[in-house]
């Protein structure tokens, strides 16, 4: 398993996989994200996403019926300090300077 290398301040986008990884508490990488939610929790970094993971993190719960799961990826996605950035030709382009993952 990698480690994530993240930065002492400023702003780290996830793509789904990793909120998915979060909500549903998967076992290979729930302690791998850990420093990134509690650097988030003590606002030493920010968190955002795009519009994009809404859908994608819905669909399975949405349409397996299971109404839990979805609310549980909505208070992520929307009642929390992560930031859910609108999906835009600009945002869709954007490259991270730098990965935040390190295979080990």
């Amino acid at each position: 398993m990698g480690r994530l290398m993240l930065p002492a301040s400023g702003v780290v986008y996830l793509d789904t996989a990793p909120i998915i990884y979060t909500v549903e508490r998967h076992a290979d990488y729930e302690s791998l994200l850990l420093p990134l939610w509690t650097a988030s929790e003590n606002h030493a970094l920010h968190i955002a996403t795009s519009e994009l993971t809404l859908l994608e993190t819905l669909v399975k719960p949405l349409r397996d019926g299971d109404t839990t799961l979805a609310q549980d990826y909505e208070t992520l996605l929307t009642a929390t300090r992560l930031r859910l950035q609108p999906i835009t030709a600009q945002l869709l382009k954007r490259r991270s300077p730098t990965p935040c993952y390190r295979q080990t």
